[in-house]
């Protein structure tokens, strides 16, 4: 009995790896998966912009307290 539909796991096969592609094992985490999905979230450029601006607000907090709010963040995707 399988759990995964054909659908999905033909997603999950190609998640971090297109197969019509050449892999290079050197470069694993430069995937050419599929691209990103907008309507899940923020997209890394906006992700690192925020942070960047983030880390400028909480440079003078202690380093556990502005890790939490680092870690709140990218839960909430609310940079403020």
């Amino acid at each position: 009995m399988s759990v995964c539909t054909a659908d999905d796991r033909a997603w999950i096969e190609e998640k971090y790896h297109k197969k019509n592609e050449p892999f290079d094992p050197f470069r694993r985490m430069a995937y050419h998966g599929h691209d990103f999905d907008t309507a899940t979230g923020l997209c890394d450029d906006e992700i690192k912009a925020g942070l960047r601006a983030l880390a400028e607000k909480t440079q003078h907090l202690s380093h556990p307290v502005a890790k939490a709010r680092g870690k709140r963040t990218m839960k909430t995707s609310e940079f403020y």
